[in-house]
């Protein structure tokens, strides 16, 4: 049972359904010219030895002309008994020999000459023409006829194996070139499936190698019918999905760009009312202008995630250790503030090739990270390794989140009391992705690490 579910799960391929009903479609074909032929050949076979049969008779007939009905008997009993001196029958002849018989009798039915001792019976009578007789296991063809000049009747048999041989040896000689064919037909017909399916191998490359933000359409795959239909079903659905997205992504630019504006004046009312107000109405503010911080820095998320995922700039060659002073430069202060400190190990001669501004935005959202989610006190460590850059930043132990979430929009794990929209992992991997930078983020017992190959 499990070998068939092996085999039918193979046939799930459409080449190898190809393949099998060719395949089967030949061999169906061969085995009804096999049957086509063997009947042909069995007719030709049958109609060319009932010829020789009656040639036969026809020789014997003109022989028998020549001999007396009064002393047919001696001479024949004479030819018998000198036939060793007179013909020798060769080896290679004496199977076949064997499968003739003759039979001559007057025609009131005394046998006079019987080449075999079962012709002798008085249950094998005479009949004119073509008919057949089965003896024993044997199957044979007999063919009658009379000489009316001597008044002697005979019969000349032929054994079917004879012929059944014939029919079996032509048969087999049609039947095995084209067995012999079968595989040659096999593999021209699986090179020619694999040729023939080599565009779909191309359009499945290409869809897999293709950004998932580039949204073009495919070409150069209408060399054939089908995956014609193909590509163009594909570019249809790219088409609408690339409306789609530009929807969604227009719909959270505009919404970002026009809640500013009403969140800026809402953040300068309150800040009016906190410098107004006083101690015990500073306590039920200042929680409220803290919200509207956080919804102002999501707003600010937003559009630069917005914004990176626009088409970049074209690539130029940087030294990647001055992009890290950089960016560690505009946050050296709120590292100070938690009294964090870094560690930088960089080559000042090593260089990438990449998008200067996505770069930073990368940078500055990582070390934005590590310092929010270090440890009060502790080191960040950026550390240059060949085409590698790593970020680590100490965290407690009992810090719990998911490792393999943390890419994710607004996931944030356990940290809901650290400010912050859990968004910069989320735009770190979207730049990452634009500039063929992978990211890998890992966790050890107290640090959380992000790997930067290039």
């Amino acid at each position: 049972m499990q070998r068939l579910n092996q085999f039918f799960s193979k046939l799930k391929s459409i080449r190898r359904r190809i393949l099998l009903t060719v395949s089967v479609v030949y061999l169906f074909g061969s085995s009804v010219s096999a049957l086509w032929i063997y009947f042909e050949v069995s007719h030709e076979v049958d109609e060319l030895f009932d010829a020789e049969l009656i040639q036969q008779a026809h020789t014997m007939n003109a022989l028998i002309s020549q001999f007396e009905l009064g002393n047919i008997s001696q001479q024949l009993d004479a030819t018998e008994s000198n036939a060793e001196l007179v013909y020798h029958t060769p080896e290679w002849l004496q199977d076949y020999e064997r499968k003739l018989a003759i039979r001559l009798e007057t025609v009131s039915g005394d046998v006079i000459y019987a080449s075999r001792d079962w012709l002798n019976s008085e249950k094998i009578q005479y009949t004119d023409g073509i008919s057949e007789l089965q003896q024993g296991d044997s199957y044979w063809y007999v063919f009658g006829a009379t000489n009316l000049k001597s008044g002697l009747r005979m019969l000349v048999l032929q054994e079917d194996d004879f012929r059944a041989e014939l029919r079996g040896d032509l048969t087999i000689d049609t039947l095995v070139p084209i067995l012999l064919m079968l595989p040659v037909i096999i593999w021209l017909g699986w090179w020619s499936v694999n040729f023939n399916f080599a565009s779909f191998q191309r359009l499945a490359k290409t869809i897999r190698s293709k950004p998932s933000d580039n949204y073009e359409q495919l070409s150069g795959f209408d060399d054939t019918e089908e995956v014609a239909v193909i590509s163009r079903s594909l570019n249809h659905y790219l088409s609408r999905v690339e409306q789609s997205f530009a929807r969604e992504k227009r719909f959270s630019s505009d919404a970002a760009h026009e809640l500013r504006t009403p969140v800026a004046n809402l953040k300068l009312r309150i800040q009016n009312l906190i410098d107004s107000s006083s101690n015990v109405q500073k306590q039920v503010l200042e929680p409220l202008m803290a919200s509207v911080n956080q919804l102002i820095r999501l707003i600010d998320n937003l559009l630069l995630l917005s914004r990176t995922e626009r088409q970049m700039n074209s690539k130029v060659v940087l030294k990647l250790a001055r992009q890290v002073r950089e960016v560690v430069a505009l946050w050296y202060e709120k590292a100070e503030q938690k009294e964090q400190t870094f560690e930088l190990r960089l080559d000042d001669t090593a260089t990438v090739h990449s998008d200067p501004d996505l770069l930073h935005i990368l940078l500055s959202n990582l070390i934005d990270n590590a310092i929010k989610y270090g440890e009060l006190g502790s080191a960040i460590t950026i550390e240059q390794r060949k085409q590698a850059l790593v970020i680590t930043n100490q965290v407690s132990e009992q810090t719990q989140f998911d490792i393999d979430r943390v890419g994710e929009r607004f996931y944030r794990g356990g940290h809901l009391d650290i400010d912050g929209t859990g968004l910069g992992l989320s735009i770190v991997s979207n730049i990452a992705e634009q500039l063929d930078i992978r990211v890998q983020f890992s966790r050890s017992e107290s640090a959380f690490i992000c790997t930067l190959s290039f």
